[in-house]
């Protein structure tokens, strides 16, 4: 312990002194720049979700049955990545913020914890003393977790990357495939099939190695067939970009808990993506509500999403039909009525058998043919009347048009309906909801409920 010396001029104790730094601190002091960029990069990354979900919602309108799937799964993948990139970063902010505290603390009282100062007794002293050991020892492990904390991240964010790259190339090969057996819904099934085959490579090779690799003769068929199947899962998982990183983590972790819990966690992230975003965004999963307050009111309620100065700026509701406002100031109620491809694509040719596709879909080259009026005015013909209204329960026919709606991209059909000669008050549009195949009126035989949709003149 330092002993405060006499100052010269005046005869009083002089301050005492202390090291200007901690032995620990580094000489070039790169955490100042780890900590401007983790949080410069957290700040960016936490902006990117709610994009990442704009963008999700104006692509899935477009999408049909497969590349619905597709879409889905890339933006899982997509918001897995960047949820394990925020909280990577936030934990090293934190634990590196930690860690400089920790190397101020020393420099100030460069012996640690005064133990003859607590008030602790002395088996609380000592087991707190052997638990919590030296301040340097301390430093030391939180420099260790920062630095392991970027490559692990890294590496988990390059293996769905790289899985997304292997998803993509899948989703050629189902897509190839169903277009040349003619059968769309073929799809998913060959999309879910390779991929499933894929993910049991690894496994396999991990069995068959361990189980006949010691008695493989060098150069033999079983030799080279554990070659050629290790060749394999050595590309298809991500190994020339992310294996020194990952296994020298991996092979140095201590056994126990830690790997099943980083496996999990990334499971949890999944699942939580999964709930949260697909399916409670589509209203198939439901958290919380009031006994006594309905979730769907049917025709007691005025539902915010029919109309479109009530929905938030580029929200998406591919499925809802709207009109302009609860109020009604203008000469015209302006319905619009969204295209759902998996729904329209799959019903409408196979309800009204005369409708001929108005085009090929697909990748094209070129400008768009125009089609002739007669199978444009088929097809609305037949839309229309797979999806009626009505005005205060008397069936319309308003004038229906192709349109596309400039805020979000949806395409759809309008019409302008007059509001002359209608009661001052409220008033009721009833919009069927979008058809369904043969198919899911066996699986689900209950009829859906209409859309409701008030105004007021």
């Amino acid at each position: 312990m330092q002993t405060p010396t006499p100052d010269a001029a005046s005869g009083h104790p002089a301050a005492p002194s202390f090291p200007e730094s901690s032995p620990h601190e580094p000489q070039v002091r790169p955490w100042e720049l780890e900590l401007l960029i983790s949080g410069a990069v957290v700040f960016s990354l936490l902006q990117l979700p709610g994009w990442v979900d704009g963008q999700y919602y104006r692509t899935r309108v477009h999408a049909d049955g497969g590349t619905f799937l597709g879409a889905m799964m890339l933006y899982v993948y997509i918001k897995v990545a960047l949820y394990t990139l925020i909280i990577f970063f936030l934990t090293h902010l934190a634990a590196r913020g930690y860690w400089v505290g920790l190397i101020g603390l020393e420099s100030v009282y460069p012996r640690g914890i005064n133990w003859d100062n607590t008030t602790y007794g002395p088996v609380s002293t000592e087991l707190y003393r052997r638990w919590m050991g030296r301040i340097q020892s301390q430093i030391d492990a939180a420099d260790r977790f920062c630095s392991v904390l970027f490559p692990l991240a890294f590496s988990l964010v390059s293996l769905c990357l790289y899985s997304l790259l292997v998803m993509g190339l899948l989703a050629g090969v189902a897509y190839l495939a169903s277009k040349g057996m003619g059968v769309p819904a073929a799809f998913a099934p060959v999309f879910l099939g390779v991929g499933a085959l894929l993910a049991v490579l690894p496994a396999m090779l991990l069995l068959l190695d361990r189980r006949y690799g010691p008695a493989a003769k060098p150069d033999g068929p079983a030799h080279r067939g554990l070659r050629g199947l290790a060749a394999a899962v050595y590309y298809l998982s991500a190994m020339p970009a992310v294996g020194v990183m990952f296994i020298t983590l991996y092979s140095n972790a201590r056994r126990g808990m830690r790997r099943p819990m980083l496996m999990a966690g990334v499971g949890l992230l999944f699942a939580y993506v999964f709930a949260h975003d697909v399916m409670i965004g589509y209203g198939l999963l439901r958290v919380g509500g009031s006994p006594f307050y309905p979730d769907e009111a049917g025709e007691m309620a005025v539902t915010g999403a029919f109309y479109a100065d009530q929905r938030v700026p580029g929200e998406v509701r591919e499925r809802a039909p709207f009109i302009q406002s609860e109020v009604i100031e203008g000469p015209y109620v302006r319905l619009f009525i969204p295209y759902v491809p998996m729904l329209h694509g799959e019903s409408l040719p196979e309800q009204c058998p005369g409708v001929r596709p108005v085009n090929e879909g697909g990748v094209r080259i070129g400008r768009a043919v125009p089609v002739e009026p007669g199978r444009t005015g088929a097809l609305l013909a037949c839309w229309t009347r797979l999806q009626p209204v009505a005005l205060n329960g008397k069936p319309i026919a308003p004038a229906f048009r192709f349109a596309t709606d400039p805020e979000t991209g949806i395409r759809g059909i309008v019409a302008h309906i007059p509001v002359q000669g209608l009661p001052a008050g409220q008033n009721l549009l009833t919009v069927a909801r979008a058809p369904r195949t043969a198919e899911s009126r066996r699986r689900r035989p209950e009829k859906p409920e209409p859309s409701y949709i008030w105004f007021w003149l």
